[in-house]
């Protein structure tokens, strides 16, 4: 249609603006479809018009002007006002795409410590407990996927804060496998549980056994602590929790008391429990107990030992804390106790406790403070001394602990004793043990009496005619010790006078049969110092709940040794072995003494391990009072014995 309007090149007028031209055409294009008798091409189709309002009628013009001659745009007359058509609608602008939402970030967090509920001490953030997972190892999460759902982990988006009781500079951070941060202290990932829904909540302690609250020093709080015996390849068997995480003993500790808070206790975060320690297999219940601790949590011990973990252990198995400082230790579940007997009447006596850690022995003395300051395991027995073969630290502090390049076996098998030099004067010795046992031995626990905050051990080890009574208990608190008539409930008179336990140790020989004194009715008795008529702690000499330890000789030059403990429970035995591994398989209860081995009475688990544990269908007492022997057969060749003892 522009084709129809071209203005002559001769016309020399100004082009008319837009404006004016689009009215024009306006005007003219309803005339010229009327003139021609067709169709609005630019109406809207018909099936549009339905549903859009018609606009409204154009007038019509009276005549057209000539399209040759336009007036100038001054005198053009100003036409009429063209309606408009009433406009289309504009459709509703789309919202724009939903975007995703920007993930939230995690708020910052603050770890704190809670003394709410029945589990002590525990870290909460927010007031909502927090968790520890035993199969996580150090700063490394275990748990995603659905775990992670039921066990949201403790995320944050900025350093973590530490509130009143939490050490800042063990509260870290760790990346997860999907870019969040996630809290960790002391090294462990901390989490909720999902089914925890008010402040206070503890419903995932103990899950499975493998979740729990976590304490003040980054460690787990159990229910019932559990202390098994696990294998090492480089230290033998070892006492661990129930993940086979190592646990340690602290040298500087005293019989039942822990001398390791604080900072000490973050490297070194204590065994806690809330209720009776677990032992597992091949551990002897009579060895396990617990003591409480300055902030009231209960810690478990070993012989009164106070167990630890080391915090730098990465994964179950891991023993980086052996013999850190030359103070702390695995626990070896193979040990023996012996006495050191006053010599040249120096006034000093105390213990050894030699306990195997592989192909190693640590060597933890206790006796009379400020009198020797030097120590060796010499050649020879006590009664004929040879030369030093291994050097033990000073005991002018009344404890040390050493470890020598020596087995156990090796040192039980030999001729050897732990001698103790006077300070100043190393000619003159203050007393000395030999290296042996005779016999069995019983180890009994001394409890608290009349709120004196004493308790201890005793172990009583039999020596032909008579017993040695070796005495470890609270020091400072009693010097009387005796074994009285009748037990604990029911003391009777003094039968046997025992040296002086101020110290916190004594050794002590009676003149009496280990046999006579676990059949009769005895018990160890400590008195309270300078008040001697108020008993401080007591333990029954019985075997029931007790442990009974007898030594394996090696037979037929097989290289076997080791030891068996038969512990009472009730109209029941367990015998836990542990020998020298790889020699035997089988083993059993015979009657007879290894001597004139009988018949077999008790089948006993598998000894190929060097260690096992049975439970045998008759009482302690039976086996004491009997005649029986501990028997292990070669491997391969059954008929061949390879070591024996005689219960």
């Amino acid at each position: 249609m522009s084709g129809m309007f071209r203005f002559p090149n001769s016309l020399k007028v100004p082009r008319p603006s837009l404006g004016l031209f689009l009215i024009l055409m306006g005007l003219l294009v309803p005339l010229l479809i009327a003139a021609c008798g067709g169709d609005d091409p630019t109406a809207v189709p018909r099936q549009a018009a339905a549903t859009q309002p018609a606009p409204t009628a154009m007038p019509q013009a009276t005549s057209a002007p000539d399209p040759t001659a336009m007036p100038a745009p001054t005198a053009m007359p100003v036409p009429a006002a063209v309606p408009q058509a009433t406009s289309v609608p504009a459709p509703t602008a789309a919202p724009p795409p939903a975007s995703t939402p920007a993930p939230v970030e995690p708020p910052d967090v603050t770890v704190e410590v809670s003394s709410q509920g029945p589990l002590g001490l525990h870290l909460v953030s927010d007031g909502m407990t927090l968790y520890l997972f035993t199969k996580d190892e150090r700063n490394v999460s275990a748990c995603a996927g659905p775990c992670a759902d039921k066990w949201p982990p403790l995320l944050t988006s900025a350093a973590p804060m530490a509130g009143e009781g939490v050490d800042a500079d063990r509260l870290t951070t760790i990346e997860r496998s999907d870019g969040s941060s996630q809290v960790v202290y002391n090294g462990r990932p901390l989490y909720h549980f999902a089914d925890d829904q008010n402040p206070g909540d503890t419903l995932g302690q103990d899950f499975v056994d493998k979740w729990f609250v976590v304490t003040a020093d980054g460690g787990a709080v159990f229910t019932s602590a559990p202390v098994n015996a696990s294998e090492s390849a480089e230290l033998g068997t070892i006492l661990t929790d129930a993940a086979g995480r190592s646990l340690y003993l602290f040298a500087n500790d005293t019989p039942n008391v822990s001398n390791c808070a604080g900072g000490c206790a973050l490297f070194w975060p204590p065994l806690i429990t809330v209720q009776s320690p677990a032992p597992g297999d091949a551990v002897t219940a009579a060895h396990i107990g617990t003591t409480t601790r300055a902030d009231g949590s209960k810690q478990v011990t070993y012989d009164g030992s106070p167990l630890y973990f080391f915090a730098n252990d990465e994964k179950p198995g891991d023993t980086l804390g052996q013999g850190i400082g030359n103070l702390w230790f695995v626990i070896n579940n193979f040990k023996i106790t012996i006495a050191l007997n006053e010599l040249n009447g120096s006034g000093q006596s105390g213990s050894v406790t030699l306990s195997s850690t592989g192909q190693q022995t640590e060597l933890a003395l206790s006796a009379t403070s400020g009198i020797s300051d030097l120590a060796h395991i010499h050649n020879g027995s006590c009664q004929s001394l040879g030369g030093v073969v291994h050097g033990l630290s000073g005991t002018l502090s009344s404890s040390s602990s050493t470890t020598v390049d020596a087995t156990l076996d090796s040192l039980i098998a030999g001729s050897y004793a732990v001698n103790l030099h006077a300070n100043g004067n190393p000619g003159l010795y203050t007393s000395c043990g030999d290296i042996a046992v005779d016999g069995q031995s019983l180890t009994i626990a001394l409890g608290e009496l009349n709120g004196s905050g004493q308790s201890g051990w005793a172990t009583l080890t039999g020596l032909g005619a008579q017993t040695q009574v070796v005495v470890l208990a609270t020091e400072g608190i009693s010097a009387l010790a005796h074994i009285h008539n009748g037990g604990c409930d029911t003391l009777g008179g003094v039968v046997h006078g025992l040296s002086d336990t101020s110290g916190g140790t004594s050794s002590t020989v009676v003149d009496a049969t280990l046999d006579a004194l676990t059949v009769g009715s005895f018990a160890v008795n400590l008195h309270t110092d300078g008040n001697a008529g108020v008993y401080t702690s007591c333990g029954t000499v019985s075997v029931e709940g007790q442990s009974l330890t007898i030594a394996l000789g090696e037979l037929n030059g097989s290289g076997q040794s080791g030891w068996a403990t038969l512990t009472a429970m009730g109209d029941q035995t367990q015998v836990e072995i542990s020998a020298t591994a790889g020699i035997s398989a089988l083993a059993h209860i015979h009657d007879g003494p290894c001597s004139v081995l009988g018949g077999v009475v008790y089948g006993l688990s598998d000894t190929s391990g060097a260690a096992s544990s049975s439970v045998v269908d008759a009482t302690l007492d039976s086996l004491i009072a009997g005649s029986f022997a501990v028997n292990l057969h070669t491997d391969g060749d059954p008929g061949l014995y390879s070591s024996c003892g005689d219960i």
